[in-house]
């Protein structure tokens, strides 16, 4: 978890006469004069520069009563893409403008968990003696982010996205903002597009070949969960069969070698949040297999090289090893369109592929 503490605990002692002491602070929505050039500011800064705001927030002196209207602390899972503490801020300022004198500063607590594919945002305020909680939850963090910050700024103050003269930077450089909707629906962040795949690994294929053979595959996808396609290659090195001795006591029959390259469309249901994590995928395409084989044991062996197309369908588990890698297990049945027959003069029948086959491919992926 990334978590950017934005204030500390409020000091409840009272000073002599009944007034509140002073709040200790890391960043607060503070004084008016401090607003317009924080608008101004925010429109020119690059998102590169959203950690020196934050030291300049953290930095501040405390301010005093109204004037701070929030003190907050922040907290999101760091491998999902959800805005920072700089941002929500930012938004809170926005929405809500100048704090009134009349209103007491609330302290808030924001904690979003990802869990099962879904994000959990849990929002504590207190504001004197009144405590309050939501729970929202979505399948974006982005999502459930926003909702946090809408929630937030109708609870310090019901009105404030609906008076434009509470935030009059705001009203002279950009569109009012629309009042904070009470059900705190709110459009998912943008993510990233496509994301590509390569995989490389062990595959054993039984059926085809005459016995069990152990070859290697390659893989490159193109991910935009939940759908994936696929482009795979794979190599089985020579097999040999005997189906005979001849009358000098040689053995007569032939040995083959496999080629394989097909494409997969995919449907992926995401076991974890992260956009790299666990998954389950179904997989169904088309292959072409190639079969190369040659004879031995009789005076004059030949070779020769058939091939046919299959329809394949897999499965496939994914497990996040750290960062952009990943290990993959897959399971697929092929189902030959053609039997192709591999035979040796005067010997007879020498290898026919089966009707159906089944390979097991275990992989390392790169993702970028």
């Amino acid at each position: 978890m990334k978590v950017a503490c934005l204030g500390r605990s409020t000091n409840k002692s009272t000073r002599p006469g009944g007034g509140r002491a002073p709040l200790d602070r890391c960043a607060v929505l503070s004084s008016r004069d401090r607003v317009g050039r924080f608008a101004n500011q925010q429109r020119r800064r690059h998102h590169g520069q959203a950690g020196l705001l934050a030291a300049a927030l953290c930095s501040a002196p405390a301010a005093r009563g109204a004037d701070e209207p929030v003190i907050l602390s922040w907290s999101v899972p760091s491998e999902a893409d959800c805005p920072d503490a700089t941002y929500a801020l930012h938004e809170i300022r926005r929405h809500l403008g100048p704090a009134p004198a009349e209103r007491p500063p609330i302290r808030a607590s924001v904690v979003i968990r990802g869990a099962r594919g879904r994000y959990q945002m849990v929002l504590k305020t207190e504001q004197g003696d009144t405590e309050g909680e939501r729970v929202l939850s979505d399948a974006s963090c982005g999502a459930v982010a926003d909702a946090a910050i809408v929630v937030l700024a109708w609870m310090i103050d019901p009105n404030a996205g609906l008076d434009p003269s509470r935030n009059p930077a705001a009203v002279a450089t950009a569109p009012a903002a629309e009042p904070a909707p009470r059900d705190a629906t709110v459009e998912p962040a943008p993510r990233r597009a496509v994301t590509f795949v390569v995989g490389l690994g062990p595959s054993g294929d039984v059926g085809t070949l005459p016995s069990v053979t152990m070859g290697a595959e390659a893989r490159v996808e193109a991910l935009v969960r939940p759908f994936r396609v696929e482009a795979h290659g794979s190599f089985w090195p020579s097999r040999s069969t005997t189906i005979g001795v001849l009358p000098d006591g040689r053995g007569a029959g032939g040995t083959f070698t496999l080629w394989a390259l097909g494409v997969q469309a995919c449907f992926d249901v995401a076991l974890d949040a992260r956009a790299n994590g666990t998954a389950l995928s179904l997989c169904a395409g088309p292959e072409l297999d190639v079969m190369k084989g040659r004879g031995f044991g009789v005076s004059n062996p030949s070779e020769g090289t058939k091939s046919w197309v299959a329809p394949t369908a897999s499965v496939r588990a994914g497990v996040a090893l750290g960062g952009p890698w990943r290990a993959s297990l897959a399971m697929t049945g092929i189902v030959p369109a053609r039997r192709e027959h591999f035979s040796l003069q005067g010997v007879g029948e020498v290898h026919r592929p089966a009707a159906v086959a089944a390979r097991v491919g275990l992989d390392v992926e790169l993702a970028f």
